[in-house]
């Protein structure tokens, strides 16, 4: 099992001089694809107050192979000069949200007549999804990264898992990288992992109640699964099979029932988790726990059923 911590090791490069200088020296090799680097003449500083000189790191398939002094550097790795430069291991905040700009919501979908005389198992209508969103994507609704990221750098953190927060299903993370450079141009990973919570909302509309989030989340599984099933049956040419409706939120929910996309659950106290696990063995999903406050009270059930452990 893989346990997610607060703080991971990153490689940063501090650029001293111009970008544009370094893509100018390296000289790429024409006829495959390039999945080794090295890079070369750098100052190293491995951990605090170890600090290699004139220091190669050779990186392969996104992974930090070696770090050392005269290391041999291989064949099919294409080399740039980084004298000059300082690479430096850096912080991954694992899970945030508090850099979201609470002020952008995803937009309300159209409310669509749904014929149920002919549609039987109709799904939930889309202007009653209440505090669903798995659609929403956080990095559509990030603060000013110039103002609100400089905390994050003099701390040492190279980049930080933004999660949406605060709906049974918030939406999708995003990976962004610490730098003043504009959302689109620093996000490393546009899309992570796909964020719920099971609580009671309180509100003035359905669901108010936990038993009324749980049936909610749970129904928009089996509507998502209906959706599956309509497209299937729609693109096998089947007889009466009108095109169903695209569908956003559907199509987001989809991705975690087929495990293309890990699935995220707050959950801080052991009831919240038991639940949470209950919940994902009636899907078949293997998700992370963000929080996690009583994990040690249900450690068995985490190692079996879970992908890990985000700690707040």
């Amino acid at each position: 099992m893989y346990y997610f911590r607060r703080v991971s090791l990153l490689l940063l490069i501090s650029i001293l001089m111009v970008p544009a200088q370094v893509n100018a020296q390296a000289k790429r090799n024409v006829g495959f694809e390039l999945n080794a680097y090295a890079l070369t003449q750098a100052k190293v500083i491995t951990k605090p107050g170890i600090i290699l000189e004139n220091a190669t790191v050779i990186i392969r398939d996104g992974l930090i192979e070696a770090v050392g002094v005269d290391l041999k550097i291989p064949a099919d790795a294409e080399v740039i000069d980084c004298k000059g430069m300082q690479i430096y291991a850096g912080f991954i905040d694992a899970a945030s949200s508090r850099l979201i700009n609470k002020e952008i919501k995803p937009p309300k979908p159209d409310e669509r007549k749904v014929d149920f005389g002919r549609y039987a198992l109709a799904a939930t209508r889309p202007d009653n999804r209440n505090y669903l969103s798995p659609q929403f994507r956080a990095n559509q609704a990030v603060t000013d990264k110039k103002n609100s990221f400089s905390p994050y750098q003099k701390s040492g953190f190279t980049s930080v898992h933004i999660l949406p927060q605060g709906k049974i299903a918030s939406g999708q993370g995003t990976l962004l990288s610490t730098s003043d450079f504009p959302v689109r141009e620093s996000t490393l990973i546009g899309s992570t992992m796909s964020s719920f919570k099971l609580y009671a909302p309180k509100g003035s509309v359905y669901p108010k109640t936990l038993m009324g989030a749980v049936a909610h989340l749970r129904q928009t599984f089996l509507d998502t699964n209906h959706y599956e099933q309509h497209w299937d049956l729609y693109q096998d040419q089947s007889a009466f099979i009108k095109r169903p409706p695209t569908d956003p939120a559907y199509a987001a929910c989809l991705k975690v029932l087929r495990a293309n996309q890990i699935p995220v659950f707050a959950a801080n106290s052991r009831d919240e988790i038991l639940r949470t696990l209950d919940f994902c063995i009636e899907f078949k999903l293997k998700p992370v726990i963000w929080g996690g406050a009583e994990a040690y009270l249900c450690l068995d059930r985490l190692k079996k059923e879970t992908r890990g452990i985000i700690y707040k």
